[in-house]
């Protein structure tokens, strides 16, 4: 073994979308790419979808087929400083301060039974802006949730009221990152 990612595999009537989310630290480009592209056409992929989430280094080569390339900026905050609160935003000390009054709680969890109240929160999220008139996900990732959780790669995040789950949020931890996966609210 070279280099490795996680990466998921989705399949419909017409494609089969490869997606890695946060590509590795490669020590040989070359065999990593190769392989990718190997492996794309052995199992059929017709979508690959790579993103550079938490990547230290993320160079994508120019590919054969691509068909969109959107860069992007990414924010590392420091969650260690010496005092959190003080740097924290105006506005987001109002809202945390208005979440406290309203009698809300944070619950942490790596409890793959979670995953069930994660997926309804990010439903109700979805049923929303599909109403707006929105395009939203139809199939929600239970299963790569859970296993996220059950190998230790995630854990969710839950804003609570009264042992009710109000909002909910999967993050994907690493040795020396983490990433905000997703999340909802009702």
């Amino acid at each position: 073994l070279v280099s490795a990612c996680p990466a998921f595999i989705r399949s419909g009537r017409l494609n089969k979308t490869l997606e890695i989310t946060s590509l590795p630290l490669l020590s040989n480009a070359d065999i990593f790419w190769n392989g990718l592209r190997e492996f794309c056409r052995s199992a059929g992929v017709t979508i690959l979808e790579i993103n550079s989430y938490g990547s230290r280094v993320a160079e994508i080569p120019d590919l054969e087929f691509e068909t969109t390339r959107t860069a992007r900026a990414e924010y590392i905050i420091n969650l260690q400083p010496e005092d959190l609160w003080k740097r924290t935003r105006k506005g987001h000390r109002y809202n945390i301060n208005r979440g406290r009054k309203a009698g809300l709680t944070v619950q942490r969890t790596s409890d793959a039974a979670a995953c069930v109240e994660h997926i309804n929160m990010m439903g109700a999220s979805m049923q929303r802006r599909k109403s707006r008139g929105e395009s939203v996900l139809e199939d929600l990732p239970l299963e790569a949730s859970r296993a996220l959780l059950n190998h230790g790669a995630g854990e969710i995040y839950q804003a609570m009221r009264e042992g009710e789950v109000m909002a909910s949020a999967l993050i994907v931890k690493a040795a020396e990152g983490a990433y905000y996966q997703s999340a909802g609210t009702c």
